[in-house]
C-alpha cells in the first residue's frame, strides 16, 4: 500500500511538472514523456538490505517443532506444484 501511495504521489508530481513546463513554453512529445516512470527503481532498496552470515549458528526457534511443521508443510506444497 505504501509503494502504491508513493507511485500515485510521483504520478501527480510528474503531471504537475509537465503541465508547468508546457505552460512555460517547453515542447515535448509523447515519446519524450514515455521515458518517465512514477515507479523509480534506481537507488531504491524496496525490500531493505539483508546481510547473510552463513557462519553464524541458526536461531534457536528454527528447531522448534511448530516451525518445522510449517516449513515441512510449505515444502510439501512447493514440490506438489
Amino acid at each position: 500500500m505504501i509503494a502504491s501511495s508513493v507511485i500515485l504521489q510521483n504520478t501527480v508530481d510528474m503531471m504537475r511538472i509537465l503541465q508547468k513546463l508546457a505552460s512555460d513554453g517547453w515542447q515535448f512529445t509523447d515519446d519524450d514523456v514515455s521515458f518517465l516512470s512514477p515507479y523509480l527503481t534506481s537507488n531504491v532498496k524496496r525490500f531493505g538490505e539483508f546481510n547473510l552470515s552463513l557462519k553464524r549458528p541458526p536461531e534457536p526457534w528454527i528447531k522448534d517443532s511448530i516451525f518445522q511443521q510449517a516449513a515441512g508443510s510449505i515444502r510439501g506444497h512447493l514440490t506438489a506444484v
